[in-house]
């Protein structure tokens, strides 16, 4: 228990939202309390004693004159820098709604003390410290729309339609504490490839509206099995899906997250196309590479998408792109899951301005592993060598040596 307190501590010393709310509450409280303290010596929005003595509590202002003391100057000071030191403290780590009532509350509290003061004779000037209270209120309210809750939203839109709904607020959060480089970082990641270049082709023959469904229909399927395993979609268009692991957010299997994602993408195409006419089937190609990528928001404030850069990703697509379609890895993603999938290599590829080829493997699920070991089988039991000899048998003395 007291392990778990101290580690709650330690990340609220240390959460960089929490620092800069306090330190803008008690820059604003400090700035705030300061105007107030030179409007009280300069006589600005100074109420007179007559006013005040009406406000509080009775007509006989005359008498209540004579009798009451005016609260210390110095006092008044205090009271303004610790209500706007209370409000700076406080306002900042709570909701705009929660902040206006937190401020009514503080209100009620300094007008009681206000009216208990004045029965002990002592008059109190309610004007500053109010004015420092609804100050220091206005100032955080506005800072934690423009600087907080503003961003957050835009980046949970943009967010929202590439990363899985269940991880937009820890995305949200590690871009908050900030742990997520947004300007730019480079990081090893795995790149997956859906190659739909058959859709376009299919397009031509069907019409719009079809068209559109037919394409919905893939797409949801495919983006649904990313997401199932935390993947991000950095890029959609009509004939292609990138996603990528370990980022935006750390994933240390993030080679098996893809493969697997690459096999239920697969599964998913291959159960909707049994449901479909013959005519609006395809077959999609998967490529999935590991390397170094860059990544980053790149946009416009009105239109921004988080994006990967890299030769990982070219070579993904290459892979992809094998007339055989199915599900390719190169040797780095093959490296990192190990045996954990059935794998076979196949002819590698080469990309431009490289010389050595990539070497590829095909991953199979492991039914299709099944079926691909019985029909090599088969093909072996049933091969037929060619006779060399003329009437089909290789005999000595008939022509044979």
């Amino acid at each position: 228990m007291l392990d778990r307190i101290r580690k709650w501590i330690s990340c609220r010393v240390h959460d960089r939202r929490l620092q800069n709310r306090l330190q803008f509450g008690s820059a604003l409280a400090l700035g705030v309390g300061l105007v107030i303290s030179a409007s009280i010596f300069f006589g600005l929005f100074d109420l007179a004693r007559p006013l005040l003595i009406s406000l509080l509590h009775s007509p006989d202002v005359a008498a209540l004159n004579n009798s009451l003391v005016a609260e210390n100057r110095l006092m008044q000071l205090l009271i303004i820098f610790l209500v706007a030191l209370l409000a700076g403290a406080t306002l900042p780590h709570v909701h705009w709604l929660s902040a206006i009532a937190l401020t009514l509350l503080y209100l009620v509290m300094y007008i009681s003390y206000a009216f208990r003061r004045f029965d002990e004779g002592i008059l109190v000037q309610p004007l500053y410290p109010v004015l420092a209270l609804f100050l220091t209120a206005a100032g955080t309210i506005l800072y934690r729309y423009f600087f907080e809750e503003r961003p957050r939203t835009f980046w949970e839109h943009l967010f929202r339609r590439q990363v899985a709904p269940e991880a937009v607020d820890q995305v949200l959060s590690t871009l908050q504490d900030g742990s997520l480089q947004l300007k730019g970082v480079r990081r090893l990641a795995s790149v997956l490839y859906v190659d739909l270049r058959e859709f376009s082709a299919l397009a031509e023959t069907l019409t719009a509206e079809r068209t559109i469904q037919l394409l919905n229909g893939y797409v949801t399927r495919i983006v649904g099995a990313i997401f199932r395993y935390a993947g991000s979609v950095t890029m959609h268009s009509s004939d292609t899906i990138i996603a990528v692991w370990n980022l935006p957010l750390d994933q240390i299997d993030h080679a098996r997250r893809a493969v697997c994602a690459a096999l239920d993408i697969k599964h998913e195409i291959d159960e909707l196309c049994k449901s479909l006419p013959k005519e609006e089937q395809i077959q999609i190609g998967i490529g999935i590479g590991t390397g170094k990528v860059t990544a980053g928001n790149v946009g416009t404030s009105a239109h921004a998408e988080y994006t990967i850069l890299g030769e990982t990703i070219a070579m993904t697509e290459r892979i992809a792109m094998k007339p055989e379609r199915g599900v390719y890895i190169d040797a780095t993603t093959r490296d990192m899951i190990g045996d954990e999938f059935d794998t076979r290599e196949v002819n590698p590829v080469r990309l431009r301005r490289r010389t050595d080829p990539i070497l590829v493997w095909k991953v199979y699920s492991p039914d299709e592993f099944e079926e691909e070991t019985t029909n090599e089988e088969t093909r072996e039991e049933t091969t037929v060598y060619k006779p060399t000899g003329a009437s089909g048998f290789d005999i000595p003395g008939n022509g044979s040596p």
